[in-house]
């Protein structure tokens, strides 16, 4: 049914590729429109048609798939193969370099070794640090043949490896199966040799054949996976992830929707991605390799890929040589770093599957191999010790250098304190005087107030006009001798009308100074009774001009005529 989908989204692509000259926008977007509801409705029926054949819901989710621990057994299994051994060597190299690479199953079967070399990364850790790197110029996820790189380091786990499972491919090819080593004089001898052979190293193997050797290896691991060819690809990005690897790694590590940037300007090497596929901490600087410690002698590193030699004795190695190649001398800096992984992983592979039949080769049965795994184990015991005794002894400077770092920091804090209580001293002392002059302030500001509320008059005027009020004694300016004597002439009881009390009120009278004018001045304090019934008069005056909205002239009179 999945396939039957498939074919339906492909047979409608090419009627509207086919279809899309000479058609008018509206007959395209019409065209469209049906072919994305016919998509729909075809998905809708597939999971129907899935759901009632009794398709398992694991199938094809996150669970359909291998563990990290599933494909250390897979390896062994390979490994210790009682025949077949180049098959499976074969078998599982392309088992955990898809694993490690994320790689879909038809990458690895068209991989050249012209496509593959070694580089390195500079100051990862106390260990060397070389890299497989692997050219992908083919595939279903790079139609238009770009130049696609991946890579991988050397695993910690040492059944996980993928780079000597790859030294181990190429050793049984070499040294076992009679392969002639390749003539890197003449490039067409060296292009067409596979990494992966078929019925021999210029052909790639066939899929049915991959396809049921990753059936058999999953069936007797116990792994039950619908997924064969593509296994790796979702089982390494799932340890990724787990690992801690960010989504943007996984993206780059396994190829998805690249950018122009990644495609063109940057090497497609995740270092961050691989380091922690090959269960190393992400940060530059950690990578330690125990089996690493000690470089096989030059003796034993000659009997590994003897053509290397020949190769480099002739200058085939040297990169400057006219006859040479930039992918030849990439291979050969590959197969030089092989030389010493090989070495370097046989001592622990050997101890934990003793059954596999590579160990029948000579090399392994050497008295420099023998020798030299003798000091490769007790290298790594005494590094297990040391490491073990490191941490110690850094744990202890650490929390002695803690202790000094608290210390300090405590005093520090200390001479600041005292620091700034000495600055803010005279500063306190400054805000506290100018507290006090404010507060002086307030005190006279509340004062002035104090007698401006005091010159206040409350009055009202009942029967007939008649005026009754009380009036405040404020304290006032003590007039002079001469305005005394104005104000005294102007005591005038002759004032038989409201008019006449409205023109001393508001009008200088005989060169003299209204009462409006005196009381403003000295208050309402001295004069006569009618000085004091002043203020009783103009709010009258103003009450009645508001309320009937005359002017002050025309209430006066209103007054007067109301008194009559």
């Amino acid at each position: 049914m999945a396939c039957t989908q498939q074919k339906c989204r492909r047979n409608n692509q090419n009627v509207s590729d086919n279809h899309g000259e000479g058609s008018s926008t509206a007959d395209l977007d019409l065209r469209w429109k049906t072919i994305k509801q016919l998509d729909q409705r075809l998905e809708i029926e597939c999971r129907i048609y899935n759901a009632n054949n009794l398709e398992g819901p694991g199938e094809n989710s996150i669970q359909d798939g291998y563990t990290f621990e599933q494909m250390i057994l897979v390896s062994q299994n390979h490994l210790n193969a009682e025949k077949y051994i180049g098959s499976n060597l074969r078998d599982r190299m392309t088992l955990l370099l898809n694993h490690m690479m994320m790689l879909r199953g038809e990458v690895s079967r068209f991989i050249d070794l012209k496509h593959c070399f070694s580089l390195e990364f500079k100051d990862e850790g106390p260990t060397r640090c070389p890299v497989f790197v692997m050219m992908i110029v083919n595939g279903k996820t790079n139609q238009e043949h770009k130049k696609l790189y991946s890579g991988v380091i050397r695993h910690k786990e040492v059944n996980a490896c993928a780079f000597g499972a790859l030294g181990f491919y190429l050793f049984q090819r070499f040294h076992e199966d009679g392969e002639d080593f390749p003539r890197f004089e003449d490039k067409s001898d060296q292009f067409p040799i596979k990494l992966c052979k078929g019925q021999d190293h210029k052909s790639s193997i066939a899929p049915s054949t991959k396809i049921d050797a990753v059936h058999r290896a999953f069936k007797l691991a116990g792994v039950k996976s619908k997924k064969l060819t593509h296994a790796g690809r979702g089982s390494g990005a799932r340890d990724a992830e787990m690992a801690g690897a960010s989504v943007d790694h996984i993206k780059r590590m396994g190829r998805w929707s690249l950018d122009t940037v990644e495609n063109v300007y940057l090497p497609c090497l995740p270092c961050t991605a691989i380091r922690i596929m090959s269960e190393f901490p992400e940060q530059i600087g950690c990578y330690r390799l125990p089996r690493a410690l000690v470089t096989p002698p030059e003796s034993l590193l000659c009997m590994v890929f003897p053509g290397y030699d020949a190769c480099k004795e002739s200058g085939i190695s040297d990169v400057n040589s006219e006859h040479n190649t930039i992918c030849g001398v990439g291979f050969l800096r590959l197969l030089k770093e092989l030389r010493v992984i090989i070495l370097q992983d046989a001592v622990l592979l050997r101890q934990q599957n003793s059954k596999s039949l590579i160990w029948r080769n000579k090399i392994f049965k050497s008295q420099e191999f023998e020798a030299f795994a003798r000091d490769s184990l007790q290298a790594m015991a005494t590094a297990q010790v040391t490491a073990a005794l490191e941490i110690r002894r850094t744990m202890s400077f650490v929390e002695e250098r803690f202790g000094q770092i608290q210390n300090a920091l405590v005093a520090q804090a200390r001479q600041v304190e005292q620091l700034f209580t000495a600055s803010a001293a005279p500063a306190n002392n400054d805000l506290a005087s100018q507290l006090a002059a404010i507060n002086a302030n307030v005190t006279s500001l509340r004062s002035e107030i104090q007698a401006m509320n005091s010159r206040f008059t409350s009055a009202r005027v009942i029967d007939g006009g008649r005026v009754t009020f009380e009036q405040a004694q404020p304290s006032t300016p003590t007039p002079t001798a001469n305005e005394e004597a104005q104000s005294s002439s102007m005591k005038s009881p002759n004032h038989n009308s409201v008019q006449d009390l409205w023109d001393e009120w508001t009008k200088r009278m005989n060169g003299h100074p209204s009462i409006r004018n005196l009381n403003t001045k000295y208050g309402t304090k001295r004069g006569t009774k009618w000085r004091r019934g002043s203020k009783v008069l103009i709010t009258e005056v103003k009450r009645i001009a508001n309320e009937r909205g005359l002017g002050d002239d025309d209430a006066v009179q209103y007054l007067d005529q109301k008194k009559m």
